[in-house]
């Protein structure tokens, strides 16, 4: 996935992707960055656990993914079935992924719209080049020069 080929903007597609398979990528992001809790919502299979959504919950108390800062503190999407007993505190792999660098720049990009406070760029690339040395799937930490405030 080549960054220029991606949307930064937060629009309808970029929320689809982020609530079908780049959920975990963000939440795990919003987690590094912030120290915020992340969680998961699974599904329960037999003896499997499969994760249908991940958000982080912030210090208010309120869970915050790709649709923004929720009222309650989960964030159920248009693809979760909400169940009490099937969000669950989940442990950072601090590995990236697949769509992790789209994620780092969504964040970067739009951090005022996650309700992260005291954003500073530099502690952010510090704290993601020692998971990058530590990763198979090394995100771009540079792509991000300058930030309009």
């Amino acid at each position: 996935m080549s960054i220029e080929s991606i949307s930064v903007k937060i629009d309808d597609y970029t929320k689809t992707e982020f609530q079908t398979g780049g959920c975990y990528a963000l939440a795990q992001l919003i987690s590094i960055i912030t120290g915020w809790t992340l969680f998961v919502e699974v599904e329960k299979n037999s003896n499997n656990l499969s994760i249908i959504h991940a958000f982080c919950v912030n210090d208010d108390g309120f869970a915050v993914d790709i649709n923004g800062i929720h009222s309650e503190d989960y964030a159920k999407t248009d693809f979760s079935d909400y169940k009490i007993g099937n969000i669950i505190k989940y442990q950072n792999d601090e590995h990236f992924g697949y769509y992790s660098e789209w994620a780092y720049e969504i964040i970067c990009l739009n951090f005022k719209y996650f309700g992260i406070k005291d954003f500073n760029i530099k502690k952010v690339k510090n704290k993601l080049k020692e998971i990058n040395n530590q990763s198979d799937y090394k995100i771009n930490i540079n792509l991000i020069k300058k930030l309009k405030k």
